[in-house]
């Protein structure tokens, strides 16, 4: 998919279980920041609620898997920061593809 202005790319490193294994490349999918361990917080917060997913790959020393993801500009750094802190998962959304 091409790139829309007002857009950006995000790098995820997705663990086993962060996301449904029939995501692939044009798939729509929802952004949702998981809690971390250290805390006591049930569910997510969701940090895109339309994102396109513009790859998927094996991570180098496959213990992950690598997605990225195209989103609003003004989400891109919440987004890459969850990323950063291995607090992401995806969810394919209806009807999305991929």
């Amino acid at each position: 998919p091409a790139i829309p202005t007002g857009s950006s790319v995000v790098g995820l490193d997705l663990k086993a279980g962060a996301f449904p294994t029939e995501i692939g490349s044009g798939a729509t999918v929802e952004v949702i920041e998981t809690p971390t361990q250290s805390t006591t917080a049930a569910g997510g917060t969701v940090l895109a609620q339309s994102a396109t997913v513009l790859s998927v790959a094996a991570d180098g020393n496959g213990t992950g898997t690598l997605v990225s993801v195209i989103v609003p500009s003004d989400q891109a750094s919440a987004v890459a920061s969850a990323g950063a802190g291995s607090n992401v998962s995806l969810v394919l959304l209806p009807g999305a593809g991929g």
